[in-house]
């Protein structure tokens, strides 16, 4: 039995070493996950053995060829949106790393409270409608003339 360190980056994307794991893409081991061996000697260790060949790599796709002999006509998640073991662990790995990027950013956005502060005070001579609001920093000739479709007929000042 061996244990395998690896990464997830914030946007879902693995690190080396579960990419050979899963998918059996190769890894420099000249270089690995830029380990020093002298402050890290152990970590190094474990990382050079979890990318070596007495851990299995490309599992996902052994999966599928097991599945396709032993179930020639069968769907693997009971669908047929996921046919076979990697279709159906991308789908819910994806599935995972949406609710949990999702799940951080609302726990974010409720951590705001009210939200951000405007850097000026609002006034009533911004323009102010229930699509918009802006404050004295948005609030000029040139941005209402935007705003309100470049009228330069009905305003000179555009």
């Amino acid at each position: 039995m061996q244990l395998i360190p690896f990464a997830i980056s914030p946007l879902g994307l693995f690190g080396p070493t579960m990419n050979r794991f899963l998918y059996g893409k190769t890894i420099d081991s000249n270089n690995i996950h830029n380990i020093n061996a002298n402050t890290f000697p152990h970590a190094r260790k474990m990382a050079n053995r979890a990318s070596s060949t007495e851990v299995p790599s490309n599992i996902l796709e052994r999966a599928n060829d097991i599945w396709r002999r032993q179930h020639p006509n069968e769907n693997f998640g009971l669908s047929y949106k996921s046919p076979d073991p990697l279709t159906y662990y991308t789908q819910q790995f994806g599935r995972d790393v949406c609710f949990a990027t999702g799940s951080a950013g609302l726990k974010a956005i409720s951590l705001l409270g009210d939200g951000p502060l405007i850097k000026s005070s609002r006034s009533n001579i911004c323009y102010n409608d229930a699509l918009n609001l802006f404050t004295n920093c948005t609030d000029t000739n040139a941005f209402r003339c935007i705003n309100e479709g470049n009228a330069e007929v009905l305003n000179p000042l555009c």
